[in-house]
This record gives C-alpha cells, sequence and structure tokens, in this order.
C-alpha cells in the first residue's frame, strides 16, 4: 500500500501553512531517539527566472528561511492535519541550499526541534529539588540566553511535566550536577526509576506547538481489541536472484490505537 503524504511550510512567525507536497522530492530519516529525525527535501524544477514563485518572490530572494516550521504527515488513508497520529515529524529548517546543476534546484534540511534542544550542553548544580522540578530546571537552563522562541516547559494541569509518580505518590527530592553533558542525556538520566522513584522510565518529547512534555508512559487505550479476519487486502510479489533478498511486507490492520501494524518476512538464502 502506497502511503499519503504531506508537506506544510510555516514561514517564521505565520500561523498560516502552505501546502508543497506537490513540489518536493522527499527524505525522511526516524530513528529509535529523537535525536535522529530529520527529514530533507528538494524542490522540483524550481525556476529561478519566473518570479514570484512559491519560494521566491519578486526580487529572486528566497522566502524560505532558516528557522521556519515544516510539518510532516504519513498515513495509510488520506491525511487529516488535525490528526496527531497523521504527524510523521514537526522540524525547524536548519539547511537551505540553491544553485544550478543540470537544472536548477532549492534543496532544504528540517530537523526535528526536539534535536535542537538535546544538542546543547548542560553546566549546572541544583540542589534539594523533586524529580520533575529538577527536569523544569534543565529545560529553563537550556533555555535561558538562547535568543529563540521559548519551549514551554510547565507543570500540570497547565502543562505537560507530571508532578506526581503515576500511583499520585510524590517525586523524591534529589541533588543533580552535570559538567558539559548533552541535553538528551542529562533527560534520560533524570527519567530514569532510580531518580523518580517510579516503576519505569519517563518520556519526554516536544511537540509541534514547543511545549515539552516529560510524563509516566502510559500504554492503557481506552478502546475494545478487534480480531481481523484473514482476508487478503493486496498481494505483490517481485522474486529475483540478482543479489537481491525476497522478502514480503505484510499490513496487519490497525493497534488499540489506530496505527498502522507492518511487518516483514525475509528470505536470506535468496541473497546470491
Amino acid at each position: 500500500m502506497i502511503p499519503y503524504f504531506k508537506v506544510i511550510w510555516y514561514p517564521r512567525g505565520s500561523q498560516t501553512g502552505i501546502d508543497i507536497s506537490e513540489l518536493l522530492e522527499l527524505n525522511s530519516k526516524q530513528g529509535l531517539q529523537i535525536k535522529t529525525n530529520q527529514a530533507s527535501f528538494t524542490v522540483k524544477n524550481i525556476r529561478f527566472r519566473s518570479l514570484p514563485s512559491t519560494f521566491i518572490d519578486s526580487s529572486g530572494n528566497l522566502k524560505i528561511q532558516q528557522d521556519d516550521t515544516v510539518k510532516f504527515y504519513l498515513y495509510d488513508e488520506p491525511i487529516d492535519t488535525s490528526n496527531n497520529a497523521h504527524l510523521l515529524l514537526s522540524a525547524t529548517v536548519t539547511k537551505i541550499e540553491s544553485g544550478m546543476e543540470n537544472t536548477s534546484y532549492l534543496r532544504v534540511t528540517a530537523v526535528d526541534k526536539t534535536v535542537l534542544l538535546l544538542s546543547r550542553a548542560f553546566v549546572g548544580q541544583y540542589s534539594n529539588k523533586k524529580t520533575h522540578e529538577m527536569i523544569k530546571a534543565v529545560i529553563d537552563f537550556m533555555m535561558s540566553g538562547s535568543g529563540e522562541k521559548p519551549i514551554s516547559a510547565e507543570f500540570e494541569p497547565t502543562g505537560y511535566i507530571q508532578t506526581t509518580k503515576h500511583d499520585g505518590s510524590e517525586f523524591p527530592t534529589i541533588s543533580y550536577a552535570a559538567v558539559y553533558k548533552p541535553i538528551y542525556e542529562v533527560l534520560e538520566e533524570l527519567s530514569q526509576p532510580s531518580w523518580t522513584g517510579d516503576d519505569r522510565p519517563f518520556i519526554f518529547w516536544v511537540d509541534e506547538e514547543n511545549n515539552f512534555h516529560w510524563v509516566y508512559p502510559d500504554q492503557t487505550a481506552d478502546t475494545d481489541l478487534i480480531e481481523y479476519d484473514d482476508k487478503i487486502l493486496s498481494v505483490k510479489f517481485t522474486l529475483s536472484e540478482q543479489e537481491e533478498v525476497n522478502m514480503i511486507i505484510f499490513n496487519g490492520g490497525k493497534d488499540k490505537n489506530g496505527y498502522s501494524v507492518l511487518w516483514y518476512a525475509v528470505n536470506l538464502e535468496s541473497k546470491s
């Protein structure tokens, strides 16, 4: 099944997005750790002499700039931008390349804003704080003097930093110090049970509205499990002996949270 995708570009300071999906050749990379998430796209057949255009103003200047926001949506059904399940990545433009090769081109690289947060180093020492207070102190340190749009790091209920363990009891009072340690490693360390006193590590991320989340990973869902039948929706095979590995990718329906379940089977003996 070919998934649906949509790319929406938000010029810095604008709340109005521009759909640029049809203009792009897209490449996206996501990792198990959020610090590896990024995407790049190339504008197809851009013409610097045909002005103005989507990305170029009447004076020939690029409209898209560093620190603009680009949202990438990917799903196996028509995209609904109001559904967060369809959002693959909300990223900040970090690199723009343009020029002439065989034809004029514009290449843009955008990185998960959480990656930008995590790339900075923490230097500090704090004492006698609850774990959630320590988490907020680390984010506040990161944002101090940055000159960027502030990341909102507030406690529940007005924010998204959890203030108690999952059973409602208090976090322990801790002290913490680090010198030039990446923010990601600091947050990851403080999220472990040895620092929270809870039974599982907490998870954290920055959403597309610049809100910092730090919560217990609740995996429950208010829904009923439905047993799917064995109907085959579609089949496509490609068999080869020319230095290829034969494999099957299959769609197992949707899980209890509404996400598609994809898996694969590989015949390693087919590799020549």
